[in-house]
Formats: C-alpha cells, structure tokens, sequence
C-alpha cells in the first residue's frame, strides 16, 4: 500500500481529521481546521516534506501550508475551489472526494476566516506567516 492510501485509510478508519505518512513515520491529529499542519510547520517544520497526507477538510489556507511544508500527496474529503485552484499552480498531487465553493466557518453562516484570511494570498511563505500570528503552542 503507498504512503496516500494508507493516509487516506487511516483517516477513514479512525476518528483522525489529519493524517500524514512519511516514510515509516504516521503522524494523526485529532485537532480542527489547520491547527494540525501549523503546528507540525512550528515544532519540527521537516515532518511534512515529502509525506502524503489525507485531511478531512482543505481550504486555501490548509491548502498553502501543505505547500509550504513540501507535501508531495494530498487527499481531502472536502476540498475548496480555492485550494483547488492554488494547488494546481504547485508540484503537489491531489484528490478529494468533494469539492465546495468555499470553506464554510463554524457558525455555518460565511467563509472559514483562514480561507477569509489568505484568499489574494498565493505565496505559501506569505500565507504561513500570516497564518502562524496567534498560534500558540
């Protein structure tokens, strides 16, 4: 089995919402929105180069963080045109399973505001910078 099915495997059969496989390593987190891939970016920032990861939601901000950190594989159960359409400028493969106009927040009443945040954003450093403001470990 490679490295995205058993991402996608492992996201599917568990109650994960991020799972990366590089190598021999597997790394699953149970946090929401992009706390997982910011965090990972934040405290060891090479644990996501070349890995394939499955996520069960990607807007544009996931999206230009997991191109920041060097993904090579992608796969999210739902997918915004957004991140749809920066992933295609970029070297990383991807599928989904959805794809929606734009992440929804939580509310359920507007865009997700990280998407919100970065949507004229298309460099994935500016994006990680932005983004990183107020995350704390």
């Amino acid at each position: 089995m490679d490295h995205l099915q058993e991402a996608v495997r492992k996201l599917s059969e568990t109650d994960a919402t991020f799972v990366a496989v590089n190598n021999d390593r597997i790394i699953e987190s149970h946090e929401r929105g992009i706390a997982p891939i910011l965090t990972l970016l934040l405290t060891e920032p090479e644990a996501l180069r070349g890995a394939s990861v499955a996520d069960k939601v990607i807007g544009k901000a996931a999206a230009l963080l997991l191109i920041y950190a060097g993904v090579d594989h992608l796969h999210a159960k739902t997918i915004s045109e957004h991140a749809v359409s920066v992933l295609s400028e970029h070297p990383v493969s991807y599928s989904f399973g959805q794809k929606v106009p734009f992440i929804v927040n939580r509310k359920g009443d507007g865009i997700c505001p990280m998407e919100k945040q970065v949507l004229n954003i298309t460099d994935p450093k500016k994006a990680f910078e932005i983004l990183r403001v107020g995350m704390e470990l």
